[in-house]
Order: C-alpha cells, then sequence, then structure tokens
C-alpha cells in the first residue's frame, strides 16, 4: 500500500470514528444531572434557563419543570414522558470534548447541558 493511501485510510478511519462516538449515547453516559441553558424562552416546553434535569438509570427522570417522569433512549433520541405529554427529541455532543447535551429547541440554542459532577 503506497504512503498516500495509507494517509487516506487513516483520515477516513478517524472520520468514522468520530462520527459512531458522537452519535453513540449509552446509557452510562447519559444518566446524571443536566442543567438547562435557554437563550430564547420561545419553544421550550415549559423549562426555564438554570432548571435541573437528572435521569435515573432505572428509565425515570426528574424536572424542575415538568415534575417526575419516565424515558427512553433509541439509537440518539430520547423520548420523555410526563403526565399526559409525550416530548421527543434527541441527544447532541460537540465532538470529543463537549458534555452530553438534550436538545430542547436547537434553532434557539436551548438545550440541557449535562453537569460534569
Amino acid at each position: 500500500m503506497s504512503y498516500r493511501k495509507k494517509i487516506l485510510t487513516g483520515i477516513v478511519s478517524i472520520i468514522i470514528v468520530t462520527g459512531i462516538y458522537n452519535s453513540y449515547f449509552p446509557k452510562f453516559l447519559v444518566i446524571g444531572e443536566y442543567v438547562a441553558y435557554i437563550e430564547d424562552n420561545f419553544a421550550t416546553f415549559g423549562i426555564n434557563n438554570g432548571d435541573t434535569l437528572v435521569l435515573y438509570d432505572v428509565g425515570t427522570f426528574y424536572c424542575d419543570s415538568w415534575g417526575y417522569g419516565t424515558y427512553t433512549i433509541k439509537g440518539s433520541e430520547i423520548t420523555f414522558k410526563y403526565g399526559n405529554t409525550t416530548y421527543k427529541t434527541h441527544f447532541n455532543r460537540p465532538l470529543f470534548f463537549g458534555s452530553p447535551r438534550i436538545i430542547i429547541f436547537e434553532n434557539l440554542k436551548s438545550e440541557f447541558v449535562k453537569n460534569k459532577n
């Protein structure tokens, strides 16, 4: 294999591994406490800036705005059920260095960011 093919294979491999890593959210990675960062309160489903969301490993959660409920994870999607309401959204993680985030309203930069504690 030529030197160029080795470099190209290495670069493609890094891109593929990065893509897989950033779209894979195992349960141990997502459980924990999140804090809401809201830039615009439009369409935030009752969530206020600074609200906390705690995901427990048994599939339940507590949120300052929503109270108690359950959640399910499928790939990078997460579905919250609380009361008579169901809210479906997705996870995001800025490459290797960022904390997992649960998107509230992507265009308005509203999200829950996982605490590093």
